[in-house]
């Protein structure tokens, strides 16, 4: 196994163990990967949330044992990026108030889910890796960076396809959540995140859900 494919393996085949719940299969990746790079804290941190969303714990407390060795860098914010008339607005997972438009943007999010729910959306809780009341989970869910972006671009009713920019990877709530909204606004939502670009149009997505 040719290290150079270590982020292709970390980041698609994990990722899509995760998708379909798959422990044992993941756990078969991750020895191979770790064999290759010991100090691979990507896989680790994979691995940690697969382990979060299938409830299994105690295997979450050892992953983070595994990384105390380690010194990993200091994880950035969710941030999401929209250009909007020549000017790109900025938004943070969580920060609610402090864009001038918050009120309106809120406004139209909340609009955006209630669609989105009527469609078949269904908040995926195992995306949040916290222990916390189910509502919050849910509230926080709803603040992730790029649902916050997609709002205030159709909230200004942004021309053609709209476009975001997100630092981390898109999580799987959101990247259900933005499918269905592609087919409520009947728009294509174009959101390149650190991994990929990701074309949703009509409820799908050119990714095909592995990512």
């Amino acid at each position: 196994m040719n290290p150079t494919n270590i982020p292709f393996l970390d980041q698609t085949l994990l990722s899509a163990c995760k998708i379909h719940r798959n422990v044992e299969m993941a756990e078969r990746l991750k020895r191979k990967i770790l064999e290759i790079a010991p100090r691979d804290e990507g896989t680790l941190i994979l691995m940690s949330n697969l382990y979060a969303s299938t409830g299994k714990w105690n295997r979450v407390i050892e992953i983070k044992s595994d990384k105390r060795g380690m010194k990993p860098k200091k994880k950035s914010p969710a941030m999401s990026w929209v250009e909007v008339d020549r000017e790109t607005h900025t938004f943070m997972a969580g920060d609610l108030f402090s864009h001038p438009n918050s009120k309106q943007i809120l406004e139209t999010l909340e609009e955006l889910i209630k669609k989105a729910k009527d469609l078949g959306y269904v908040e995926d809780k195992s995306c949040v890796f916290q222990a916390m009341k189910e509502s919050a989970k849910e509230r926080s869910l709803h603040q992730h960076s790029e649902k916050l972006a997609i709002a205030f671009a159709v909230w200004r009713n942004v021309g053609g396809s709209i476009k975001i920019l997100k630092n981390l990877r898109v999580c799987v709530d959101c990247h259900s959540w933005i499918k269905i909204v592609s087919r409520v606004i009947n728009r294509e939502i174009v959101c390149r995140d650190s991994k990929r670009f990701h074309h949703f149009r009509d409820g799908s997505c050119s990714c095909r859900d592995y990512w």
